[in-house]
């Protein structure tokens, strides 16, 4: 979401949209004792000289090479999810990234997220397609969590849908007033169901591990990103568990290691999920 200005907390801020498409040009003025600021959102035009192009050329080709180089293979592709789908039923891509969380921590529960955009994986699996499906530079972080923690983030998740004529889809509050697809969260090694037909936060009507047994009264280790382990995106209650162990390797890498030792690569069942309406 591109802010042109702004002043939070007396500080004179701005944002730039996503992608490069435009840059800030921001002016101060000096009128003692204060400096006054103003500041325009630019297109980054579609021009540039030669020279800086051609000296960064070899190692952009040398970049594109090895994002093409096989990795790793699936015994199945994956075809790009829809959002919607994905969130309902689950998904095959999100529950590849949580075994790989779950194998690098040995945590006991796993959640992801994915992008915005709908994202698969074919075969042979290269570094460009892991970077493609997993954007983000996130490491790993396991916090300590109790069942109650877990259902409260659960219903967090289930607040990403609302019933339109009797019919499930995304809700407003994760697609304005800018789209938050990342912000649901798959989860490994529990099974879970929402019934949409009752009241947000109140949602989530069955919460066991895989083989059926609660999840008991002791704590449990959740292996989630860096990025939610702060509790953003409505997932306060995380922010406030026990930290027991920090990773320091991005998860793209941690993918590409997981194919390397162990294609073909299966699809996983680590979790079971159901939305009632």
């Amino acid at each position: 979401m591109a802010v042109e200005q702004t002043v939070i907390a007396g500080t004179f801020a701005v944002q730039p949209p996503a992608n490069a498409s435009r840059y800030a040009r921001i002016t101060g003025h000096f009128d003692e004792p204060t400096v006054h600021f103003s500041s325009r959102l630019l297109p980054v035009g579609n021009r540039h000289s030669e020279h800086p192009f051609q000296s960064l050329l070899p190692l952009e080709e040398s970049v594109q090479r090895w994002l093409d180089l096989p990795i790793g293979t699936l015994i199945q592709p994956i075809a790009p999810e829809e959002k919607l789908s994905a969130a309902l039923y689950g998904s095959q891509v999100a529950s590849l990234f949580n075994q790989v969380q779950l194998e690098a921590t040995g945590a006991d529960l796993s959640c992801t997220s994915l992008g915005n955009d709908p994202v698969g994986l074919v075969t042979p699996v290269t570094m460009r397609g892991v970077t493609a499906a997993y954007l983000f530079a996130n490491t790993l972080v396991v916090l300590e969590v109790t069942a109650p923690v877990i259902k409260a983030a659960l219903e967090r998740c289930a607040a990403y849908f609302t019933l339109e004529d009797g019919r499930p889809r995304v809700s407003d509050e994760f697609l304005m007033p800018k789209i938050e697809h990342y912000n649901y969260d798959f989860y490994a090694g529990i099974s879970y169901a929402f019934d949409l037909r009752r009241p947000i936060g109140d949602r989530v009507v069955h919460l066991t591990r895989l083989d059926g047994s609660p999840l008991g009264d002791r704590p449990l280790r959740l292996c989630t990103s860096n990025y939610r382990a702060t509790g953003t995106g409505g997932y306060e209650i995380l922010r406030a568990c026990p930290v027991l162990w920090r990773g320091s390797v991005e998860m793209p890498d941690l993918v590409a290691r997981y194919l390397r030792a162990h294609s073909p690569v299966p699809s996983f069942q680590n979790s079971k999920l159901e939305v009632l309406w």
